[in-house]
């Protein structure tokens, strides 16, 4: 097929002219500008994209291994927080057994269940918290430890920390060592 206007070959699948912009069928002409690159007889320009600098590269991949290594110490230690947890709410619940259930053997050998209630009592902290907060967590071998604040009613703290032991894969508390303070 030939163009009506200029006589340039045009190929069958064409709808204008590549030379003159007429369409094929002889109707108005477009103005070559209109048209694509391809149809104009140019060739496209290849999309450069712009380089990020490499200090920032340096700087996301330091910030993402930092943000890794946090995430995996926070579900490294996470059955630690979660026997503590568990503990704590066995405390305020009211239900003192199942928190020395929770004690390894080694704790229950040193104390009796009726010395662990007496603990309690006198630490009412322990069954009327309102909140805990860790501070820190860590274990190294089979040996754990999770420190932190539980808060009353009153907004008093009180300094906790835990000593862990891990039986057979399972986190026990082997010692709670409790400083009530005024905030």
């Amino acid at each position: 097929m030939f163009c009506p206007k200029c006589g340039t070959q045009i190929p069958e699948s064409a709808h204008f002219c590549p030379s003159c912009g007429i369409r094929a069928d002889g109707s108005a002409p477009v103005a070559p500008d209109s048209l694509p690159p391809v149809q104009r007889g140019q060739q496209t320009q290849p999309v450069t994209k712009k380089k990020m600098a490499t200090w920032k590269k340096v700087l996301l991949w330091i910030g993402g291994f930092i943000i890794f290594v946090i995430g995996l110490a926070m579900f490294v230690t996470g059955d630690l927080q979660a026997t503590v947890d568990s503990h704590l709410a066995s405390l305020r619940s009211g239900d003192i057994e199942s928190a020395y259930g929770q004690t390894s053997p080694e704790f229950k050998q040193a104390t009796s269940l009726d010395a662990y209630k007496k603990f309690v009592e006198t630490y009412p902290v322990l069954t009327k918290h309102s909140a805990f907060s860790f501070d820190s967590r860590g274990f190294e071998n089979n040996r754990g430890q999770v420190m932190g604040h539980l808060t009353d009613g009153s907004n008093k703290l009180a300094k906790i920390e835990f000593q862990m032991v891990k039986i057979e894969d399972k986190w026990m508390i082997q010692g709670i060592d409790l400083k009530a303070s005024d905030k």
